[in-house]
Parts: structure tokens; C-alpha cells; sequence
């Protein structure tokens, strides 16, 4: 069935009191809440890019007055577009679309942490529906003996306890405590597939609170198991930092999921509500603001990295073949859209 497709100009020029086609509503309403959206993170781009200029003014930082200057060019309402039938060369299916025209790429900018989100969704949603749990055998630590077991999804939530420190050198140690946990022999054992993201809110006491979210493929492993492991981790993270750890252990979820779809979403969410950046002191804000990429806030691995590179394989492949690789440098995505 051939959908109908309404130009721009006439569907700005719709009366309202008109009857509209089921066709023209949907992309009325698709419109109507796109605009909702821009509004709101323009206003919250202006917010963050009044505080960026508040501290460039207080420091004399002519990098930082830059990067206002570049987040409030990505939050002006202008640089949106919401579009119908955007044409993805690479497999030819038709989408809809919402976005920046410009992108300022700042870690502060809730457009384009919204958009890379979008992007990490996409590659989750690839990775869960293209990889298959398998029967197989591994090593039991509560039988001491290897058995047969039927792979599942457990969704993971690792946290770590609060750190008086600036948010870089917290996701410092974080990220060490991660690299250690995915380095044991224990975690390859039970874990042969993990997508994981992280997050963080920042307390009134200064100190920042962050956690991991895992979607893995595992067998059933005791939370008490994961948490001795995890909390030996933090604890030697910290100590490598030159932080004493005061908590009795690091704490840890275990649960089976009820949808991967939530499970995803949770997981591709965002790395910190947009009200956090009114609240950190403005030392970490511009920290933050030079940060250009956060190493392993978003990791796809083992099986499920597995499958994300046989298909990324198979569509330059596809692309080779069908001799459009060239194009595809030069005009990824085509559309017949409309600018908010």
C-alpha cells in the first residue's frame, strides 16, 4: 500500500477546524510533539550555556566562553528538523526523523546526548535480536564441577559508592573498577555476552553517585557471588586512586527482565538527568565540557559484540556489492522534511 505523502508547505497551511485525513492527523501530532521536544531542550541548551558563560566570565576562559557559544548555536529552536520518509541508502528503508542540523558534540547538550542514545538503542535493539541463547557448558562454582545450562537474560545494576571528588576523576575510578570486574576469570565465565551503560546524579553532599546497568546473557549466578567480586574491585580501584573505601561492600541488582524493550531503554536512557548540571560546582562543569567522548560510558561485549561486527561486516559487504559505497560517504541519508 502506497502511503500518502503530504508536501511540507501544505501541511504548514492545514486549518485546524478542517477534517483531516487519519494520515494528516498522525503527522499533525508526530509535528506537534516533535516542536514539544525542541522547545524543551532548547530552553534546557540555554540554561546550561548561561552557566558556561557564568564560569567563563569568573575564570577567564576564552575555551570555555567558546563552548557556550557552541551549545547555544546546537539549542536555537532554528536548528531543529523533524522529517517524513528519510531514506537510509545503506538498507533503502524509509523512517521519520527528529534532530540537530548542527551538532556541538558537548557531553552538556541534551540534543546531541539524546541523539547519541538513539544511536546506542539502535545498536542494542541489533545486538539483543540477532544473537541466540545457547545450552552450554561452563564451570559452576556452587557444584565445583562443570554442568550443561540453558543461557538467559539478567539485568545487572553495579553500584558504586559515593565519591568526594570531581565527576572526571569519579568516572576514572569507575571505569577502573569495571575494567578489573570484566578482566576475571569469573566474570568471562558466567558472562558471555554484556551491553552496559552508565550513570550518575550528583548528591547535596557533593559527592557524585554512579552506577553500571548490564543486559547480559549468563546462567544463574548467586547476587552474593557478583557482589563479593565487585565490591573487591571498587575497593582496589579506589585504593589505586589514593581514596580510602569506606563502605562495607559495593552494593548489586540481580533480576531477570520482564521486556528487553525496557530493559534497553533503561539502558540507553541518558548518563544523568539534564537538572544535574544546574547542580555540580562549576569547577566539574567545565571539565565536563572538555570532555569530548566518555570512555566505556556505553560498551557492547562478547557475544553481542560478536554480532554487531558480522553485521556491520555484512552491510559493507551489501554496500560494496551494490557499488554504493562511495555515495554513502558522501550523502548517508536523504528526505523530504520540514524545520521546526
Amino acid at each position: 500500500m502506497t502511503k500518502k505523502y503530504v508536501p511540507t508547505k501544505n501541511l504548514a497551511e492545514l486549518d485546524l477546524n478542517s477534517e483531516l485525513t487519519e494520515f494528516e492527523s498522525n503527522l499533525r501530532s508526530k509535528r506537534d510533539q516533535a516542536i514539544s521536544v525542541a522547545d524543551y531542550r532548547s530552553e534546557r541548551g540555554e540554561v546550561v550555556a548561561a552557566l558556561l558563560e557564568a564560569v567563563a566570565s569568573e575564570v577567564g576562559d576564552e575555551e570555555c566562553s567558546a563552548y557556550a557559544e557552541r551549545l547555544k548555536k546546537c539549542a536555537d529552536k532554528n536548528n531543529f528538523y523533524y522529517g517524513e520518509d528519510f531514506l537510509d541508502n545503506s538498507t533503502g528503508e524509509l523512517f521519520s526523523g527528529f534532530g540537530n542540523l548542527f551538532g556541538c558534540g558537548l557531553k552538556l547538550c541534551q540534543s546531541c546526548v539524546a541523539r547519541q542514545a538513539a544511536r546506542n538503542r539502535n545498536i542494542a535493539r541489533q545486538a539483543v535480536n540477532n544473537t541466540k541463547l545457547l545450552n552450554r557448558e561452563h564451570y559452576c562454582y556452587l557444584r565445583d564441577d562443570y554442568i550443561i545450562e540453558q543461557e538467559k537474560y539478567r539485568f545487572v545494576t553495579l553500584t558504586m559508592p559515593e565519591v568526594k571528588a570531581s565527576l572526571k576523576k569519579t568516572m576514572m575510578i569507575q571505569k577502573r573498577a569495571w575494567d578489573l570486574f570484566r578482566k576475571l576469570k569469573f566474570f568471562k565465565n558466567y558472562f558471555a555476552g554484556h551491553i552496559k551503560s552508565v550513570e550518575f546524579t550528583f548528591r547535596l553532599n557533593g559527592t557524585y553517585h554512579t552506577h553500571s546497568h548490564l543486559l547480559a546473557i549468563t546462567f544463574f549466578i548467586p547476587e552474593e557471588l557478583i557482589k563479593l567480586h565487585w565490591t573487591n574491585c571498587v575497593e582496589k580501584a579506589f585504593n589505586e586512586f589514593g581514596i580510602e573505601f569506606e563502605a562495607e561492600q559495593a552494593n548489586v541488582n540481580l533480576k531477570l527482565p520482564d521486556s528487553l524493550e525496557d530493559v534497553i531503554k533503561e539502558l540507553c536512557k541518558y548518563i544523568t538527568k539534564t537538572t544535574t548540571w544546574e547542580q555540580i560546582p562549576a569547577s566539574h562543569l567545565l571539565e565536563i565540557a572538555q570532555i569530548r567522548r566518555w570512555d566505556r560510558m556505553f560498551e557492547v561485549g562478547g557475544r553481542f559484540r560478536q554480532t554487531i561486527q558480522k553485521l556491520n561486516a555484512e552491510r559493507s559487504a551489501f554496500s560494496s556489492s551494490a557499488g554504493i559505497e562511495d555515495s554513502l560517504k558522501e550523502d548517508k541519508k536523504s528526505s523530504s522534511s520540514y524545520y521546526l
